[in-house]
Order: structure tokens, then sequence, then C-alpha cells
């Protein structure tokens, strides 16, 4: 581990941006008391604001007012498109020619340059709204950023989550620049998450030729999911709990600190009982052989 000043490591932030078009659900209001307590600026871009701003209204979070017309405006000027709809016809086959929530995240390498005025820490980068943090691993990504000249997180092999992102502040044009020139030279397979394809393709090229050394084991990933024919299946990759008091996330057996854990259906399958109940108990659990319940 590096050996830095404590106050140069605090001195340090992060500017993170969520898509949150459409209402939030009852496990966001956990989730962002949760990221009210980590050392980092989270920006919540959507078309509901009151809805966000009612339950984030006593926190440091700020909601972003924008509708999903207007997010895909800022995406075509940027790709030289005068309307949304010379963007579809353009693009459409790399998002499915739907312009929705979910392929708005695609474009998300762009965000460096369409809130570019709101970034003003040294880090800036993405997360999806079904994402907690580590504390500690905020803590270990300032360090590391330190010393280096660009800075992403998980390895560009072996690893391939788009969930959550960082890079160098210093570095948005030349992230905007390569992610453009890869859409306008034909590089992305259509029908494949854009920001997938971004962040992992041309391992070599050196606008990404530095990421934070996480490893497989430090990542927890709860999952459900549909695959190629329709039939659902579950990815549980181990047994975590989330401390909502300290922020740490853990094996239930204590062993091992988990650098992320990736939720999704969750939010969706969470409703207000639940949602009391995790408050009161402070912490969730995810299993195994369950999608969700409170840690004993």
């Amino acid at each position: 581990m590096l050996l830095i000043e404590e106050s140069k490591i605090n001195s340090i932030f992060i500017d993170i941006f969520v898509i949150g078009f459409g209402k939030p659900l009852p496990l966001h209001e956990v989730w962002i008391e949760y990221l009210n307590k980590l050392d980092a600026n989270f920006y919540i871009v959507t078309d509901e604001y009151i809805s966000w701003e009612n339950i984030s209204k006593k926190t440091k979070i700020k909601v972003v007012p924008m509708s999903l017309q207007d997010y895909f405006v800022e995406i075509a000027k940027l790709l030289g498109c005068a309307t949304c709809e010379n963007l579809l016809i353009k693009y459409g086959d790399l998002f499915y020619n739907e312009i929705n929530g979910w392929t708005a995240c695609g474009f998300r390498p762009m965000f460096g340059k369409i809130f570019q005025n709101k970034i003003k820490s040294e880090l800036w980068g993405w997360m999806d709204y079904d994402v907690f943090i580590n504390k500690n691993f905020i803590k270990q990504l300032k360090e590391y950023s330190i010393n280096s000249s660009r800075v992403s997180i998980f390895t560009p092999r072996g690893i391939r989550w788009e969930q959550f992102k960082v890079f160098k502040t210093q570095k948005i044009d030349e992230i905007n620049n390569l992610f453009i020139s890869n859409i306008k030279d034909n590089k992305y397979k259509p029908g494949t998450p854009l920001e997938v394809q971004f962040i992992y393709d041309d391992d070599d090229d050196d606008s990404r030729d530095e990421y934070y050394p996480i490893t497989q084991n430090q990542i927890s990933v709860h999952w459900k999911y549909l695959n190629e024919i329709g039939v659902q299946g579950k990815i549980n990759r181990s047994n975590v709990y989330v401390n909502l008091n300290n922020c740490e996330i853990k094996s239930l057996e204590k062993n091992d600190c988990v650098a992320l854990l990736i939720a999704d259906e969750q939010f969706k399958t969470t409703n207000k009982k639940m949602v009391n109940e995790i408050k009161y108990t402070e912490e969730i659990a995810f299993k195994q052989n369950n999608i969700m319940k409170q840690k004993n």
C-alpha cells in the first residue's frame, strides 16, 4: 500500500453520475442514505426530479433534472447529429433503435463532456443505481489515483463490469474522443451495450493503460436475469452483507472484504416493509440460496 499523507487523500474527491430515469424504488431510499455517507459527490440524472429530490433533499446527493429526450439531444450533438431522429437514422443499430433509460446507459463515456460544468473533482465516473460501494474502496482508489496519470477501475481482462467506472478528470476529452471515434469507425458490435465494448476492446490502447488492480473475488454479484432463450436464472457469487452504518461490505464469514456489491433485481422486489426492516437492522444480507434477506 502506498504511504500518502492523509490530508492529501482527503483532498481528492470523485464526481459520480447515475442515470435515474423513472421514479425511484423503495430500496433507493436506503441506497441514497448509504451514498450520503461516502466520500464522493453523487449526481442523479432523472426525468422524475421531484420524486428523487424528495428522498435526497436531506442529503448531499444532487439531483439533475433532464428529460430522456434532452439527454439524447446532447448525445446527438456530440456525434454531429442535428436531432435525435438523425441520431437514430445514423447510429440506431448501436442501441436497438430505441431511446430509453437502458439504451441511455450505453453513452455514459460521454458524461465527462455532457456534465463537464458540474465536474469539480480530480476523478469522475458513472455508476448504476443498484450498486453499493465499500467506503474503504473509495479511499484505496484515491490513493491509487495520486500516482497514476490515468485511472480506471477493473482490469481489461477477466473482469468485465460496466456498472461502475472512474477516470481522471484531466482525461475527459481523451475518453470522449476515443468513444466517439470508435463509434464513427464502426468498431462496435450492434446490440451489445456500448460502454461495455468501449471499456474492454483494444486492451493495448494507450488511453486506458492504467487500471486499479481489483480482483474477481473482491466483487459480489447478485443478479436475476433472463438468458438468450428467455430462461430466468440467478448469479449469486458469494454470501455478503452491507453494513449501512459504516458503509462496509464483507463476506458473511467476515473474511474477505468485498469492494463492490452489484445488486439488481433486489431493487425491484424490495417493498416498503422490507425497507423499514433493513433500516432497523442497519444491514442488508445477500445469500447464495436467497435473493435477499436480512442477516439474522
